[in-house]
């Protein structure tokens, strides 16, 4: 073994077999790419259709009865349906982000789009107390902009999703 560069080196005092830099270099290379690789493969969530269908129908349907019932329940508890007016921009942030991560990507920015618009509706409902106007025409503002964004989601889980037969949605 001649090149100096590209030979083994057995450690003096350790017996271990010592790589030269060069080769040393270019080992931490490919085993940084190789584990990057494994990681962005295992860890990371499936973007589909099917995935987008999965949260819908559990975390979205799971929703939706929670305001149903509290709907249900408004007569005897009038106080619940107001947290859940105060809450419900968050919840549905959560909801359009959680299908967000697994939505293809022709669909993702406009669940992108709606997260944002929860977002906004629920920082904003603190300066609603105080300037009620303002925050209602900001937040009108806001539904223009993202209306072409709700119409395709909506489109894209009415053609895609069916809801579980045990579930009516009013």
């Amino acid at each position: 073994m001649s090149g100096g560069a590209d030979r083994l080196v057995t450690g003096a005092k350790t017996g271990l077999v010592q790589i030269s830099r060069p080769r040393a270099i270019v080992a931490a290379f490919l085993v940084g790419v190789a584990s990057a690789a494994t990681l962005a493969s295992c860890g990371g969530p499936t973007r589909s259709t099917a995935a987008v269908c999965r949260v819908f129908t559990t975390d979205g349907v799971a929703l939706h009865n929670q305001y149903q019932h509290d709907a249900d329940e408004a007569d005897s508890d009038p106080l619940l349906i107001l947290v859940d007016i105060v809450r419900l921009p968050n919840q549905m942030a959560d909801l359009l982000q959680e299908m967000a991560n697994v939505a293809p990507t022709p669909i993702n920015s406009d669940f992108l789009a709606l997260v944002n618009y929860f977002r906004q509706i629920g920082q904003s409902e603190p300066d609603a107390v105080m300037n009620p106007l303002t925050t209602l025409g900001a937040n009108l503002v806001r539904s223009v902009q993202v209306a072409g964004s709700a119409e395709r989601v909506n489109s894209y889980l009415s053609s895609n999703c069916s809801l579980p037969t045990s579930t009516s949605v009013t």
